[in-house]
């Protein structure tokens, strides 16, 4: 919760087409992203289990994009309708997960715990985010992953100057080109 998922989101599509803010959590259901002539049930994801924003963007022309919930969120039941219980429902459909975390955030042990269950067969791609505010911790972060994954390249990226950037037409720079 408030590593900046949504506001990556936003960066990645080149709108604010997901909510962001400060109250946590901000994003409290799976939200598709994509353009309008696809539906959830066409990339074999439950209609039930997501809610839908469709936009014709450019930056969606080839991808749809998935803003989940924290998977380290404290429900207090395994119910169908927990957002765990989403997100499960949701991640085995994706060919690539971005792994979002901050310099405060990125030990959790419950996220390694779901991705391993979930991720099976999806790339995994690393991003620490608040890269306008938080000290590096990606090698300190590249080590504790190591023994369970490859991280590859771990990407530093400030979200809101990447959307700005888009907002305004530029072309994305930085960490931020390389990953988008």
């Amino acid at each position: 919760t408030g590593v900046g998922k949504s506001e990556l989101v936003n960066a990645l599509a080149g709108a604010e087409v997901v909510s962001t803010g400060r109250a946590r959590p901000t994003t409290l259901r799976p939200t598709l992203v994509c353009r309008p002539d696809l539906t959830p049930a066409m990339l074999g994801i439950p209609t039930e289990s997501v809610e839908v924003e469709k936009r014709d963007l450019p930056s969606l022309a080839n991808l749809v994009l998935i803003d989940c919930p924290d998977p380290d969120t404290t429900e207090a039941q395994q119910s169908p309708g927990t957002n765990l219980a989403r997100l499960r429902q949701v991640l085995p459909h994706c060919d690539v997960l971005l792994v979002v975390s901050t310099q405060q955030k990125y030990r959790s042990a419950r996220v390694a715990e779901e991705l391993a269950a979930a991720a099976s067969g999806a790339r995994l791609v690393f991003v620490q985010t608040h890269a306008d505010q938080d000290q590096d911790v990606r090698e300190d972060w590249r080590a504790m992953l190591l023994p369970h994954y490859d991280p590859g390249h771990i990407f530093l990226v400030d979200s809101p100057a990447a959307l700005a950037d888009a907002q305004s037409g530029r072309e994305p720079r930085g960490e931020f080109a390389g990953l988008a």
